[in-house]
């Protein structure tokens, strides 16, 4: 899946004319091996659910494109209620043949991942309408990074140490990222 910031970068060119920069591939590279170093992929296979996974991060490059090159005028929230009703007509028609009920505690859950994934949904729609593909697309990879704190902080997992030295990779890439856009404009935001 972390294979999608990289391909955002490359479409970013194609498809928005974004300026293909050494420090934004520098970053891209970087960040991309911080995470194959942190999820230690010796014994990977390259199968059916593997081809999904990157089927999905193609996928979710195109929808970073699209929410990129979506008009400012349009508000982040009709976007999301847009994302969200498709997301719910295609869910609704697979479900509607497996449906189980819910109990209080299940759907208090289901509550708070849709609160949490709402938010998350209205902050990344701004992000795209304001900072480049390619740089959002770096920093995207510090996922992986708040997977292993919530992972320690909630199910007590202790990351091993090459888990680290990814993540050390990863944070360094976003700075990185980060320090030099602000340079090279003064702010990583695009003005209209």
């Amino acid at each position: 899946y972390y294979v999608a910031p990289i391909i955002t970068l490359i479409l970013a060119v194609i498809f928005l004319r974004e300026r293909l920069t050494m420090p934004r591939v520098g970053a891209a590279v970087l960040g991309f091996a911080g995470v194959v170093i942190a999820c230690n992929p010796a014994g990977l296979n390259i199968a059916w659910p593997e081809l999904l996974v990157l089927g999905a991060a193609l996928l979710w490059a195109l929808a970073m494109i699209v929410m990129r090159s979506i008009p400012r005028t349009d508000s982040a929230l009709a976007q999301i209620f847009g994302i969200n009703g498709v997301f719910l007509l295609a869910m609704g028609i697979v479900t509607s043949f497996t449906w189980q009920g819910m109990d209080l505690r299940q759907l208090a859950i289901l509550l708070a991942i849709g609160a949490l994934g709402g938010l998350a949904q209205y902050l990344l729609v701004n992000a795209a309408r304001l900072v480049p593909a390619g740089v959002l697309g770096t920093v995207e990879y510090s996922a992986l990074v708040w997977a292993f704190v919530f992972g320690y902080l909630f199910w007590n997992e202790v990351p091993a140490l090459y888990v680290y030295v990814g993540a050390v990779l990863i944070v360094c890439a976003g700075a990185f990222v980060a320090f030099t856009e602000r340079r090279r404009r003064g702010a990583i935001l695009e003005t209209p």
